[in-house]
């Protein structure tokens, strides 16, 4: 009669053997008694020496050890199955049995699982599934599913109802101290109209804190600036250092100048015969980047008005102007600063003087502006 070979607790029993030999002495210690537990209850024993197989690096023991028990329910076990599919450890990638196994998993509970899926689709532009999966992990409690989330309605966001729900769940992130939902509620603070200085002053300090380098950076601009209140230059100074540090790119150009240096003229700071700054005109607003931003600051019937509102408030310097036509005939509009980021457009809208504020400023990208204009 034909050996009929070992029997399947056999096999298991032998491959959980093999993950001794790869494992540190300390693990080594509770191999007895994994081996035990494993003659006893023999499903949970493979899931245990399977995890153990793939953090050893050890991903043919792995699989074999993992196949059943993720067939049938066990959530750990079919997502480190799906780990292996996506990056081809020990198996063929197979994207296609990724997605099956990461599916298993998420359902039966896995968080890893839900984020995985949530950046999957994500990624394929599949913003629904996305949303889906980053609601049921950040409803279980985890903090960057939550954040994921409130970035992607932001996104999406067509209405006060989207936005106040993204609010909503960057607060819950921000409640478990992850730096970018507070960063995130900083610029929204900003975002408000009129911007809540105060409240995005108190989200980017904690997120600085945290070490979150371009909310360092926006904390030293509202300091240097004094819109929480009186100039503190000396804070500003050393929130710019940290943010330089870590490299960020804004801060360490701001850092290396020596703080009392005049900037000489350039192309954003042109100075007239009696020493004002000059305020542009519409030949430099078409020479901006389509793409960049600025802050429209006002718009009337009287340019020399105008600019006289620019010069009393402090903003020539970094300004301009354009002519467009309305039913009711020629008008003007004066815009403020050239921003390669929303957030950086923001920032500068938030820190205007507070007379100009009071006219409702507000965001738009260099092509409305060059459209508005016209060819003329």
């Amino acid at each position: 009669m034909p050996d009929p070979g070992p029997t399947a607790g056999a096999r298991r029993q032998a491959a959980a053997r093999r993950v001794a030999g790869s494992l540190p002495a300390a693990m080594r210690l509770l191999l007895p008694a994994l081996l035990g537990w494993a003659s006893l209850c023999p499903a949970a024993g493979d899931v245990a020496a399977g995890l153990a197989a793939f953090a050893a690096g050890d991903y043919a023991t792995a699989h074999e050890l993992l196949r059943e028990p993720a067939a049938a329910g066990d959530a750990d076990a079919a997502a480190t199955l799906g780990r292996m599919f996506s990056a081809g450890l020990g198996v063929g990638a197979d994207a296609n049995q990724a997605q099956d196994w990461f599916e298993r998993a998420a359902e039966g509970g896995s968080l890893a699982s839900q984020q995985e899926l949530a950046a999957a689709a994500w990624r394929r532009g599949d913003t629904r599934s996305a949303v889906q999966w980053w609601q049921r992990a950040g409803a279980a409690g985890d903090a960057l599913s939550q954040y994921n989330l409130g970035v992607a309605l932001l996104r999406s966001a067509d209405g006060p109802t989207a936005t106040a729900e993204a609010e909503a769940w960057l607060t819950r992130a921000a409640a478990q101290s992850l730096p970018a939902a507070e960063f995130a509620l900083g610029a929204l603070a900003l975002e408000r109209v009129p911007a809540d200085v105060a409240d995005a002053g108190r989200w980017f300090g904690r997120a600085a804190a945290g070490g979150y380098a371009a909310a360092q950076y926006n904390m030293a601009r509202l300091l240097e600036s004094g819109a929480l209140g009186e100039a503190e230059p000396t804070r500003a100074r050393d929130w710019l250092r940290i943010a330089a540090a870590q490299g960020l790119p804004q801060a360490v150009a701001r850092v290396d100048a020596p703080a009392s240096a005049t900037p000489p003229p350039t192309s954003t700071t042109v100075q007239a015969g009696n020493g004002d700054p000059v305020i542009r005109g519409p030949d430099w607003l078409r020479d901006r980047d389509p793409d960049h931003y600025t802050v429209q600051v006002a718009t009337g019937d009287d340019r020399d008005a105008l600019t006289a509102f620019l010069r009393r408030h402090g903003l020539a310097a970094d300004s301009a102007w354009f002519a467009f036509e309305s039913s009711s005939g020629t008008r003007y509009s004066a815009v403020f600063g050239s921003f390669d980021t929303l957030e950086s457009a923001r920032l500068a809208l938030a820190t205007l003087p507070e007379a100009a504020r009071a006219t409702r400023p507000w965001i738009r990208r260099f092509r409305e502006v060059q459209a508005l204009m016209g060819g003329g």
